[in-house]
């Protein structure tokens, strides 16, 4: 099986992305902030997803994740895109 890892410079993600997402049938420009959190099956790493503390239909969110190939977060959901999981998205600090 083929490696779905990854590796992002810390500097170089975008803190915010603002998105156009359909919610409840209206079509609104949300943002999503970045964040961070650490990776418990690999060791001094992390992982990130896009958050915003709006709430977006699941089917919407996993829109969005395989359209920009980056995690999302909604206040109701995460979405992964297609064949990837956290750990396929590991940040490497710069030093």
């Amino acid at each position: 099986m083929a490696d779905n890892k990854i590796n992002f410079n810390e500097s170089e993600l975008k803190t915010e992305l603002e998105i156009r997402v359909k919610a409840f049938g209206v079509i609104k420009r949300i943002k999503f902030r970045i964040s961070f959190i650490d990776l418990t099956s690999v060791p001094h790493k992390k992982t990130f997803f896009y958050e915003t503390d709006n709430h977006v239909e699941v089917s919407e969110l996993t829109r969005i994740a395989n359209e920009h190939n980056l995690p999302f977060k909604a206040r109701n959901a995460i979405a992964y895109p297609k064949g990837k999981k956290a750990d396929d998205f590991i940040v490497m600090n710069q030093v």
